[in-house]
C-alpha cells in the first residue's frame, strides 16, 4: 500500500466507471491502494467528445469554486 492506511493484504483497487465521480474515486483509492483499475464500457476518446455510456454529457456542466478547490 502506497502509504500503509490501506486494509491488510488489499493491494488493488477496481473503479466501475470512468466519468467524472469514477475518476475522482479512483484519485483518492490510489492514496491508499499500490494499484487502482478503473474499468470502463466506453472507450475512451483522445479529446472531449460524447460518449454512449454518457447520456448527460452534452448537457451543460458548471464547476463552483468550492468544488475547483477541491479539485485542485
Amino acid at each position: 500500500m502506497a502509504n500503509g492506511c490501506g486494509p491488510p493484504g488489499w493491494g488493488a483497487a477496481v473503479v466501475c466507471g470512468a466519468g467524472m465521480a469514477g475518476l475522482l474515486t479512483a484519485r483518492v483509492l490510489a492514496d491508499f491502494f499500490d494499484r487502482v483499475l478503473i474499468v470502463e464500457s466506453d472507450t475512451l476518446p483522445d479529446e472531449p467528445a460524447a460518449r454512449r455510456g454518457v447520456p448527460q454529457g452534452p448537457h451543460p456542466h458548471g464547476l463552483l469554486v468550492g468544488g475547483q478547490r477541491i479539485l485542485d
